[in-house]
């Protein structure tokens, strides 16, 4: 969950954070927008969890903070809202979350008694050009999923399976395999167990492909950087399985990449043994950095030996060194501290993500909770869910997220008791046309 922002204080926007977050999408779309040559491209995106498509719709693709500004602008209903489509230039025709269930992994080379199951989401996938699956490296399950899916989809394609008369026998769906934002020796061993890829190349064949997409942090909020890891998976690889290494190296990148956007961070400290390993890996990128910054400097240098220019070894004095947005930082080990997660969370934000679950800063909840009048008949089976963003876009949601519960009742009363008494000034008099416009832009939504 995302750290409260204390209501007596107002979040401090980074203004690099509007760069990085362009600079993430920028990724995002240079790896997915469809080849040039194909005019009716069209791709299907298959994600391992629901954290990943909420993450690269809403945070990478999208804002979610101008979303959360927009809804309420428009004055959206809740379901109208929480529909964000993905961009035009890219394609899909439609996303979905698989998990590991029992259909999804017991399954063979050839095709078994389940098979009329998975036809119908076959079938979708045989109708694209392109079929994306978006995987985390620490998530070898999952991985082995993908593998399976796409070895059932390419079976059933050389068996001459075709749901969609549209297609043409000469063309062929394609499968990337996306890794977010690494790929890792253990799902690469697993692909090639599943004879997915082999030894010799990151593809078995022209309609496999695999590829990395180094999206690590993420701008949740204006002062909030996720990158978006499960805990418990990242806890066990480092704790329980002692191989710390792919998180160590993720984090060190992520800082790296932190500290290329708001400047150099002259003061950095750690708590635990693994925040060590963290520094000390980043202080080795950034050694490798620089090595490779003078090497680029060097051959420069040979370009200008014929106008005798010397060489010093040093940067151009003209260009001054960016000073650093952020003063100072500290690493914290989990491990430090196991039993704080474990306590109830008394503030606002707190208590939702316990109950409800917050993950990339959204929740995923009934649209009975927001309009209970309008959805009294339906059963819990019937309703429809709404994914909401949790962000200081919200005014009223920015003033009592980090907001103990025990006072949040009395605030919303004097939030009330206010409006009411603006509403009573408001209505005794006339008004003109700017204070009538005023009024009702102030209105909580």
């Amino acid at each position: 969950m995302a750290p409260a922002t204390p209501p007596s204080s107002s979040p401090t926007a980074l203004p690099t954070l509007e760069a990085l977050r362009q600079f993430n999408r920028s990724l995002a779309m240079d790896a997915m927008l469809p080849p040039l040559e194909y005019s009716n491209f069209r791709q299907r995106l298959i994600f391992t969890s629901q954290g990943l498509e909420t993450m690269l719709l809403r945070h990478v693709l999208n804002d979610a903070w101008k979303d959360v500004v927009s809804a309420k602008q428009k004055k959206k209903s809740s379901k109208s809202s929480s529909v964000i489509p993905w961009p035009r230039e890219l394609r899909v025709v439609g996303s979905r979350v698989i998990s590991n269930n029992a259909n999804e992994v017991n399954v063979t080379n050839g095709l078994d008694e389940d098979e009329e199951e998975h036809r119908d989401a076959l079938s979708m996938d045989q109708c694209v050009d392109a079929v994306c699956y978006f995987v985390r490296p620490n998530d070898p399950i999952m991985t082995r999923v993908v593998a399976k899916k796409i070895k059932r989809f390419l079976a059933l394609q050389a068996r001459g399976d075709r749901y969609n008369g549209k297609r043409q026998k000469d063309e062929t769906t394609k499968h990337n395999i996306i890794f977010i934002p690494h790929t890792s020796a253990i799902c690469e061993a697993v692909l090639r167990e599943e004879e997915v890829i082999d030894n010799s190349s990151n593809n078995i064949s022209e309609h496999v492909t695999m590829m990395e997409l180094p999206i690590d942090l993420v701008p949740l909020d204006v002062d909030v950087l996720s990158m978006e890891m499960d805990p418990a998976t990242t806890l066990r690889e480092c704790i329980i399985d002692n191989i710390p290494f792919n998180t160590v190296q993720s984090v060190a990148a992520s800082l790296v990449k932190l500290q290329d956007a708001v400047g150099t961070i002259s003061k950095v400290e750690g708590l635990g043994s693994l925040s060590e390993k963290v520094i000390q890996k980043m202080m080795d990128l950034k050694v490798e950095d620089y090595d490779d910054e003078v090497a680029l400097m060097l051959e420069a240098s040979r370009d200008k030996d014929d106008e005798g220019k010397e060489f010093s070894g040093k940067k151009d004095d003209s260009t001054p060194s960016m000073s650093s947005e952020i003063e100072a930082m500290l690493i914290i080990d989990r491990t430090v501290d196991l039993v704080t997660p474990m306590l109830t969370p008394l503030t606002y934000e707190g208590l939702i993500d316990d109950i409800v679950g917050v993950e990339s800063g959204h929740i995923n909840i009934e649209l009975s909770t927001i309009e209970p009048e309008e959805y009294e008949s339906e059963t819990s089976d019937q309703q429809e869910k709404v994914i909401i963003a949790l962000n200081g876009g919200d005014s009223l949601y920015a003033e009592v997220r980090g907001m103990s519960v025990e006072k949040i009742g009395s605030f919303l009363q004097d939030q009330a008791k206010a409006l009411r008494e603006s509403h009573a000034n408001f209505t005794n008099r006339d008004k003109s046309l700017s204070e009538i416009h005023k009024f009702v832009k102030h209105i909580p939504v």
